[in-house]
């Protein structure tokens, strides 16, 4: 008898644990920009520099928040669980989970690369 491999939330949705991964890249290119003000360029103003850092930070806290969502829906659907469930009935409550935050999740998604582009836009060396 074969036996189904366990339900994943990441089916529908990225994984909590990337989303987290790249929050922490973006706000660290954020926080590079900002110390660039005082050891960077002088050509550049300062204000530019702190527009497009505050466009990195964003894609950070829309990408973390994402992952939030993420995890409380796993968190939801693991604890609505027993060892009585059948393999089919545990689908069904993680894609359940996965359709109630799917609307707020991959809105959350899109303001992340939303952000990026517009911070890659802004990168002082780039902007025209």
């Amino acid at each position: 008898m074969k036996l189904a491999p366990p339900p994943m939330l990441t089916e529908r949705v990225l994984p909590s644990s990337l989303l987290n991964f790249l929050a922490g890249l973006l706000a660290g290119a954020g926080i590079n920009l900002l110390t660039a003000v005082e050891t960077g360029p002088t050509e550049v103003p300062s204000g530019k520099i702190v527009v497009d850092s505050t466009a990195w930070v964003a894609a950070s806290v829309f990408a973390a928040w994402a992952a939030h969502i993420a995890n409380g829906a796993e968190r939801r659907a693991d604890l609505a669980m027993d060892e009585h469930l059948t393999a089919e009935e545990k689908n069904g409550i993680f894609r359940t989970e996965s359709a109630r935050i799917s609307g707020k999740f991959w809105s959350l998604v899109s303001l992340t690369a939303a952000s990026v582009l517009l911070a890659i836009l802004l990168i002082p060396r780039l902007v025209i």
